[in-house]
């Protein structure tokens, strides 16, 4: 799968997620796929804590995907001093999936130039990612919002030839007239841009897919193709835990009083 080693100057750790397709393996009879997921909901760090490794192994989309590289493009902005700077950190969930944390910055003293020091940082992630890409047989770039992720995979499914899919979680708009400042202000800072941006990547998908029909929409309503516009909703983030019958479950009183709910509930 194009795996980085510790001499390509590339941090490399090892991390495994229980459940699904762990081997990487493609389902019986069906070719071998590759899919490049940009996201920043969260770093894998959170992933650890919050115990939300279902929502990597559904990723896969039951096997459908025999390599998933996961990306946080700026996953350096939730670590502290130096560890905000260097090389993406590449991390090997399993034979079928990577999860990549960029940096903010290329290197600690370049901090008194953020803009350069940024910029450098994500050129060098964008160039792994290609490679990596290429090497994953990728066809398909997904994005989780149409602005700074949306951008770049526009430009990586350009280059890579595929398709570019976004997930479209919220009618951006009513989250702008509700805070009267822009969705994502310390990255775009001005509503404008970001209504700009939205309208030149919503025409450019090959797959738009709203967590509703009224995110969906949003994105019609912003140059988005109809033929292309779908639904795809949350239930495959579930966590397997929920579908086991509530009578079978462990006895969740200590857990109520660690949390002082015992009598709330």
């Amino acid at each position: 799968m194009g795996n980085e080693k510790p001499g390509d100057g590339v941090d490399v750790t090892e991390l495994g997620v229980a459940g699904g397709r762990a081997e990487g393996q493609a389902l019986p009879g069906r070719p071998s796929r590759g899919i490049l997921i940009l996201d920043m909901s969260y770093t894998l760090k959170m992933i650890g804590q919050q115990q939300l490794g279902q929502a990597l192994d559904s990723r896969r989309l039951e096997g459908y995907f025999a390599r998933v590289i996961s990306v946080h493009p700026l996953a350096g902005l939730f670590e502290s001093g130096n560890d905000r700077y260097g090389r993406p950190v590449v991390t090997q969930l399993d034979d079928g999936q990577l999860f990549i944390e960029g940096k903010i910055g290329r290197a600690p003293w370049l901090k008194i130039l953020p803009p350069v020091n940024f910029l450098i940082a994500q050129i060098l992630l964008m160039r792994l990612l290609f490679r990596l890409a290429r090497g994953a047989g990728v066809s398909v770039v997904r994005v989780g919002d149409p602005y700074y992720l949306g951008i770049m995979g526009w430009v990586l499914a350009r280059v890579l030839g595929v398709p570019l899919a976004v997930r479209v979680p919220f009618r951006y708009e009513e989250i702008r007239r509700i805070t009267g400042r822009a969705t994502m202000p310390r990255l775009l800072r001005f509503g404008w841009v970001e209504r700009c941006i939205e309208r030149f990547i919503f025409p450019r998908c090959d797959l738009i897919a709203g967590a509703n029909e009224d995110n969906m929409r949003y994105a019609l309503e912003n140059g988005g193709r109809a033929e292309v516009a779908t639904v795809f909703r949350y239930g495959n983030l579930l966590h397997p835990s929920h579908w086991v019958a509530p009578d079978d479950r462990p006895d969740p009183r200590p857990d109520l009083e660690s949390l002082g709910l015992s009598h709330r509930v």
